[in-house]
């Protein structure tokens, strides 16, 4: 499976053009800002930075979906390849740091979800603007994880 995958005519494009690897690592690096960027925003909210309406804040999860859709179409087809120096798709598949981006991602989106669920069933009308300590603690823990993600993503281009 995977040496098809790095046969593919959009493995064999990527590895080829000097300008597709770039164009689709920037491209990842935009919906991480867009996913990581307002996941941020919104749970430093939660942890108490700003005292303004948590309301207008719950429509921005679809940013954060928007993100998470072009990092994971641009990501899958970064997977297909990889510079020259690794040997593409099986290298990260492989590979221990890969692994752990990826369940450190499937965690924070199950955290995402479950933060924009609670949002969406509990309200934000809390008592003196401050957040219940179940969705404080999730709010901290989208953080760590999302934050995790990106440094032990760019671990990948390093380690094994």
């Amino acid at each position: 499976m995977l040496a098809w995958l790095e046969s593919s005519a959009l493995s064999i494009w990527m590895r080829d053009s000097l300008w597709a690897y770039p164009i689709m690592l920037t491209i990842h690096a935009i919906g991480m800002a867009l996913l990581v960027g307002t996941l941020t925003v919104i749970a430093l909210r939660i942890l108490g930075l700003g005292r303004f309406s948590m309301a207008p804040l719950q429509q921005y999860f679809l940013v954060v979906r928007m993100g998470f859709g072009v990092s994971l179409v641009s990501g899958s087809i970064l997977f297909l390849t990889a510079p020259s120096a690794f040997a593409g798709a099986a290298h990260f598949f492989f590979s221990p740091s890969f692994r752990v981006k990826m369940l450190v991602v499937f965690l924070g989106v199950i955290i995402a979800w479950i933060l924009r669920s609670r949002l969406a069933r509990d309200g934000t009308d809390w008592p003196n603007g401050e957040a219940p300590q179940g969705i404080k603690v999730l709010a901290g823990l989208s953080l760590v994880l999302w934050f995790g993600a990106i440094m032990v993503g760019r671990l990948t281009a390093y380690l094994p």
